[in-house]
């Protein structure tokens, strides 16, 4: 939260135009062979050059056409900020001679240790907080994250919660097991104490109870994962994870099945997953060209311990599409696909649209369900060229150079979530039915992975009303 405050400070200040990719002798021929003869660095005071290397479409002794090098360098400059360790990069290529040239790769390094301290809100979204106005639902959290540790792109996260709920999380990831980091591990621990948890939905929306002092809801969850990068934008992932999740009787009365049909206060499980992502988007917080592509198949109850209330088999499939219609006009796609194996859940396990996956104009709604369909349209106009801004009273490079784009889009979302639970259906009537929505956004996007996002959207029941969000719809 504290770096979209920062970013609209930042906005008072005057800017500078961004710098060129490219310098090069006009006598050269675009049609030429070139030849690398180096490759030097600059700027990556914290980052290991190996990171870098890895991301680089050409190496050193690379024989190459003068045309073939410039896409080259485009992707290798996308890949570099899509890490994300770099506020700015740029590649410059100096000829020594007609068919020989270096090339500099100069680069600006974020700031890489954040504390995590402030004021948080315990709701699904900050739109449904604001609704709400409960001042009591607020937790304080203190923790520290630490961006490209040691200088090989690892993230450690250690955080902890403490008020409306108690939480405590440890995440360690990109931890690399090969020098050409196409290998990578990590893991994740979190225990969870909640004294106010949602035990059912009506009328489409979450129902919660609360308890002062005996927490409702207890978790502890543990998962490793292995990464392959096989070549720069397709990855493969695997995951196991184990949960223990144990309920208070308060809990059960109200939702005897929360966690299976026996009513049992706890239960634990093992879950595993594997998900390909193939990545061409030329950005990843707000994108404007290229795709994405992503499946994850999963399967929660291994059959080591008791898990048959858990256990069902899921496919889901995500695909989005960007592309410029010209240089400030772009329109992007996207298409979610869901199956279940099983049509009876534990409650907790039964969530489908407002969760994860969800859709415009529906902020304060939540739908459960098996499988479910969702699509998200947007046509976006860029407001003004991208500038960077020089803020010249601050004296510190991580942070003087602003980034800031600005794009009003309008947009189309619609869904379908199925469920075959008939005393579900009873008491809310978004399931087995069309869902959709229209609407308009302005979308602010600057450095540090900063995006702020207003939408004002109708949905099917004509309800329309302003939205503030600080991620991207897809």
């Amino acid at each position: 939260m504290k770096a979209e405050i920062y970013t609209l400070l930042f906005l008072l200040f005057a800017y500078l135009p961004n710098s060129c990719s490219y310098s090069q002798n006009t006598d050269i021929q675009y049609d030429s062979l070139v030849i690398i003869r180096e490759i030097q660095l600059s700027g990556n005071e914290k980052t290991n050059a190996q990171v870098i290397f890895r991301e680089l479409k050409f190496q050193t002794g690379d024989t190459v056409l003068l045309n073939e090098l410039k896409n080259k360098i485009d992707e290798s400059k996308k890949n570099l900020l899509n890490l994300p360790l770099f506020n700015f990069v740029d590649i410059l290529i100096n000829f020594e001679d007609a068919d020989a040239a270096t090339i500099r790769v100069k680069l600006y390094e974020r700031w890489y240790l954040w504390p995590q301290s402030g004021i948080y809100y315990a709701d699904r979204n900050l739109s449904n907080w604001i609704k709400n106005k409960d001042f009591s639902r607020i937790n304080v959290g203190f923790g520290l994250v630490k961006y490209n540790f040691l200088g090989r792109n690892q993230k450690l996260s250690i955080y902890s919660l403490f008020g409306y709920d108690n939480e405590y999380l440890l995440n360690y990831e990109n931890i690399f097991l090969d020098k050409k980091r196409k290998h990578a591990t990590g893991f994740y621990f979190r225990y969870l104490q909640k004294k106010e948890t949602v035990y059912t939905v009506l009328n489409n929306r979450s129902e919660q109870i609360k308890l002062n002092e005996t927490p409702l809801l207890k978790s502890l969850k543990f998962s490793g994962k292995y990464v392959f990068r096989n070549n720069f934008s397709v990855y493969h992932t695997f995951i196991l994870a184990y949960e223990k999740r144990s309920v208070s009787d308060s809990l059960l009365y109200f939702n005897p099945y929360y966690l299976n049909e026996n009513s049992d206060k706890a239960i634990e499980y093992l879950s595993a997953s594997y998900s390909f992502k193939r990545d061409l988007r030329n950005i990843r917080v707000f994108p404007t060209k290229g795709s994405l592509f992503e499946m994850t198949v999963k399967k929660n109850g291994l059959n080591i311990f008791s898990e048959p209330d858990v256990s069902n088999f899921s496919v889901k499939l995500e695909i989005s599409k960007y592309s410029l219609l010209n240089k400030r006009i772009s329109i992007a796609n996207h298409v979610t696909l869901n199956y279940k194996s099983e049509r009876k859940h534990s409650f907790f396990l039964s969530s489908a649209v407002g969760y994860e996956s969800n859709i415009r104009g529906y902020e304060y709604y939540v739908i459960n369900g098996s499988d479910f369909f969702l699509t998200k349209h947007s046509l976006n106009f860029q407001l003004f060229p991208e500038h960077v801004f020089y803020l010249k009273k601050i004296p510190y490079p991580k942070f003087n150079k602003l980034l800031i784009k600005m794009y009003f889009g309008i947009f189309v979302d619609a869904a379908y979530v199925k469920n075959t639970d008939i005393y579900y259906s009873k008491t809310n009537n978004f399931t087995n039915c069309l869902l959709y929505s229209s609407g308009i956004s302005l979308n602010l996007l600057s450095y540090y992975d900063v995006l702020l996002r207003v939408d004002y959207s109708v949905n099917h029941l004509k309800e329309n009303g302003f939205y503030l969000h600080f991620e991207a719809p897809f």
